[in-house]
């Protein structure tokens, strides 16, 4: 989710080294299994199947939308590939912040948390990267926004573990990861001399 706002970010000149540095490890390490096997390799990759009724996963409003596999799997791999390309969006948007890393910082949280808006089967670890993003750009804030997005994170990770119905459980956890990103959407510049502020 990250690797699309650091291309963007990158620039044209820096796009090359990000791309050999972000791609060939994954390519080193998928190599041996496409190479063992071709066609089961190439297919888990494409449509990342899921079990939406497996364990502590969670269906979502999007489950439908999925392509029915297997064995009550479905295909995760499409609507992951929309949330990349949104990422992307994320980053060519964030371009204004180039000299706002917070800004840049509260951008990845975002993008992190559009694979909890759009996912297609939620694990209750997949909100941990948004909210401690989301928490690290809140620290740049006014202590009572500060204070707020600490409660926002406590209590989604704490509903996470519940056991509920999908719906409200997915509304909940959406709720949480926004109400973070909401409070922390007006971190101070780093530049900014502590004490200087006017909030």
């Amino acid at each position: 989710m990250i690797f699309p706002i650091l291309l963007v970010m990158g620039g044209r000149k820096r796009a090359v080294g990000l791309v050999i540095r972000g791609v060939v490890p994954v390519a080193a390490i998928t190599v041996a299994p496409l190479i063992a096997a071709w066609h089961d390799t190439t297919h888990a990759l494409a449509t990342q199947p899921s079990r939406p009724d497996f364990g502590n996963n969670y269906r979502t409003p999007w489950t439908f939308l999925a392509p029915k596999l297997a064995h009550g799997t479905v295909g995760a791999g499409p609507l992951r590939s929309a949330v990349l390309v949104l990422a992307a969006g994320v980053g060519w948007w964030s371009k204004r912040w180039r000299e706002r890393p917070e800004m840049i910082a509260w951008a990845v949280a975002l993008a992190l948390a559009l694979r909890i808006y759009l996912e297609t089967v939620m694990t209750p670890y997949y909100i941990w990267p948004a909210l401690a993003v989301g928490l690290v750009v809140a620290a740049r804030g006014s202590l009572n926004r500060f204070g707020i997005a600490i409660v926002f994170a406590i209590l989604t990770t704490v509903i996470a573990q519940w056991r509920l119905g999908w719906f409200p459980w997915w509304i909940m956890e959406v709720a949480g990861v926004t109400g973070l990103l909401v409070v922390a959407s007006r971190p101070e510049p780093i530049g900014l001399r502590e004490g200087s502020s006017s909030r």
